[in-house]
Formats: structure tokens, C-alpha cells, sequence
């Protein structure tokens, strides 16, 4: 399938399980964006007067017309020029809240637009399609979840709480957006689009997600024997109990689902992850603050190892190389005491 086609099924998925934005109408699309924010428990005094939701209502979908007097280029400039204007015209709703409304109410105009429900819609917003590309993903503590979880993006626990964000966490916020833009950019996939990554990727119903690990159970199974990811998994966990027997601190496995599995710091809330094993390739990655030299892959038995520029395809992170610059292939069986030394080496040089 092509693009529009991908982007087609995505947003029939998500407008199947948000009924209220089958077709347009303001007042509908306006009270689903505002139920995202569960404001009757993030928003003093339980939720917004009648009066002051109306007003903002007319101020989003003003400001969203608006935009074609803005170049593409110059979407973010237009996107905080309106979280600006929400927050002080209602001063109970923090910047958290501002970004989801914005971001949930662009979401609905993209997937209904791909939604083919409205031909006459789709005409007159034709001007919007350029401006897609720069859309930002909604961010609510799933989305967050799904990044830490799957993509090793590291952010404080405390920093989860989306709604409580203040205008001092818009550079917190620009680091998760340019996050979500590389990943988006380094894989054809997502066709540089962050939308459809958030809701291809990281917009799930976890009900929905038990179910479908239930009924695939076997099958992933299957699919872990094949591509030796339970082998991996055994490898990396007899690593981890042979340092911990050689007193080097307590480390533990920390497995990230369909991801990698990591030797992690215990008892560390950020930067824990030591070493990281993709599980669909034999790479392991290290951590730049195992605070290893390159040269030490010049002497054996190190040097037996083949290096890799990049963290593998499985492995997507923050700063990329910077975050983990040494990247080694391994032969499951022959170089596993020469991967043992490595990550002992590496534990041995992480901070406590």
C-alpha cells in the first residue's frame, strides 16, 4: 500500500473507536479534545465553567483557520502562538493541556481528511494537507510510556504527570517532539510523518493490547525460536548473573517488549541501561557512560569483535551515537566470553 493508503487505514482505525468525529462539527470535535484532558480530575475546581469552554472553543478553531496565513514552515510558530493564547486566557489549563487539545483537534482534522467521509470537506481543506508533515504528536502519559518502553527515550517519573506541565517544560516538550522526528525520518515507514508513527505506534488501548498478546501468544512464541530471541534473552540473563556473583554492584535484565533486552542498574530511576541487545539482531550497544575507549577494540580479545558506526535499526535513541557509541556484533556462542569481559568491564565503569 502507499502512503495515502496507510494513512487512510490508521485513521479509520482511530475514528472507528472515536465515534464523535465521524463527520464535522465543531461543538462534537471540541468536547472529544476536551475529554482527553480528563479535566474534571487535572483541571482545579473539576473542570471548566460552559462559558469559558465556549470561549475556547472559538479561539482553537478560529486560530486552526487561521493557519493558512501562516507558511508551512512556520507551524510551530503558530502551534505556540496558540498554546500561548490558551494559557492565558484560561489560566486554570497548563501548557500539558494546551498541547493535548491543539494536537487532538489537528489529529481529528488529518485523519478525517484521510477518512474520505466528506468529499466536500476534503476540497475545501485541501490548503491544510502541506501543513501534515509538521503536525506534532498528542502527548499523554501512553505516548510517554510507549517511547520510554520502546524507543529508550529517558525523562523523569515525575515529568510523566503531561497535565501538570508548565510553560518551563516546553523545551522538555521539544525535546520529545524532535524525538519522535528522527525516528520518523530515519524510517521510510512512518513516510516522515509523526502523526501516523503516534498513532501506528504509540496511540494504544491497553485492553485492546492484553487481548491481542493473548490471542497471538503462540504465534510469538513461534517467532521468538525463529529469530532466537528467548536465546538472547538467556544470554544476556547468564551476564548478568556471573557479574553479580563477581561483585561488580547489582544489575539486573530489563527487557523492553519487541524492542531490546538491557543490563540496567538496579535501583536507578535515569540513565540505568549499561549495555543494550536488540532481539532480532546480535548487536550489542554501549552506553557512553560505561565510559569505554575506543581503543579497547583494537586489543584482543576485543579486536575479534566486528563494530558497527550506529546503534542498529532495533535500537532507535536520543543523540544516537552519542548515547551509545559502541556497537559490537557477537556470535552468540563463540564470543560470549569476550561479551561477558565487555559488559563486566562496562558495569565495572558505571556510575553508582
Amino acid at each position: 500500500m502507499g502512503k495515502d493508503e496507510n494513512f487512510k487505514t490508521e485513521s479509520l482505525a482511530f475514528t472507528e473507536k472515536v465515534k464523535n468525529i465521524k463527520y464535522y462539527d465543531e461543538e462534537r470535535w471540541f468536547s472529544s479534545a476536551y475529554s482527553t484532558l480528563k479535566a474534571r480530575f487535572t483541571v482545579e475546581g473539576g473542570g471548566l465553567s460552559e462559558e469559558v469552554k465556549k470561549t475556547l472553543k472559538s479561539l482553537l478553531f478560529f486560530s486552526i483557520e487561521n493557519l493558512k496565513s501562516f507558511s508551512v514552515s512556520d507551524y510551530d510558530k503558530w502551534f505556540y502562538e496558540l498554546a500561548k493564547g490558551i494559557t492565558d486566557r484560561v489560566s486554570k489549563l497548563s501548557f500539558g493541556h494546551a498541547q493535548k487539545l491543539i494536537n487532538i483537534l489537528m489529529k481529528y482534522h488529518f485523519v478525517y481528511f484521510y477518512s474520505d467521509f466528506d468529499e466536500d470537506w476534503k476540497k475545501k481543506y485541501l490548503w491544510l494537507v502541506p501543513y501534515f508533515g509538521h503536525f506534532h504528536a498528542p502527548i499523554d502519559r501512553e505516548v510517554l510510556k510507549n517511547l520510554t518502553e520502546k524507543y529508550s527515550l529517558e525523562i523523569l517519573l515525575d515529568k510523566f504527570s503531561w497535565t501538570r506541565w508548565q510553560w518551563k517544560e516546553k523545551v522538555l516538550y521539544e525535546e520529545i517532539q524532535n524525538f519522535a522526528q528522527k525516528i520518523v525520518e530515519k524510517t521510510e515507514m512512518y513516510y516522515d510523518n509523526r502523526l501516523y508513527f503516534e498513532m501506528k505506534e504509540l496511540w494504544k488501548n491497553p485492553s485492546e493490547e492484553i487481548t491481542q498478546q493473548k490471542g497471538d501468544y503462540g504465534k510469538e512464541k513461534m517467532m521468538e525460536r525463529a529469530q532466537g530471541k528467548g536465546s538472547i534473552k538467556n544470554f544476556v540473563e547468564e551476564i548478568v548473573n556471573e557479574i553479580n556473583k563477581q561483585g561488580c554492584g547489582a544489575f539486573e535484565l530489563n527487557e523492553r517488549p519487541q524492542s531490546y533486552f538491557s543490563i540496567k542498574r538496579s535501583g536507578k530511576e535515569r540513565i540505568t541501561n549499561v549495555v543494550c541487545f536488540v532481539k532480532d539482531e546480535h548487536v550489542a550497544s554501549i552506553s557512553k557512560y560505561a565510559n569505554i575507549e575506543k581503543s579497547l577494540f583494537d586489543s584482543p580479545p576485543y579486536n575479534k569483535l566486528k563494530m558497527r558506526p550506529c546503534p542498529p535499526q532495533g535500537l532507535i535513541l536520543r543523540s544516537n551515537c552519542a548515547l551509545y557509541p559502541h556497537n559490537v556484533e557477537y556470535d552468540l556462542k563463540e564470543d560470549k566470553d569476550v561479551i561477558f569481559q565487555l559488559c563486566k568491564k562496562a558495569c565495572e565503569n558505571f556510575p553508582r
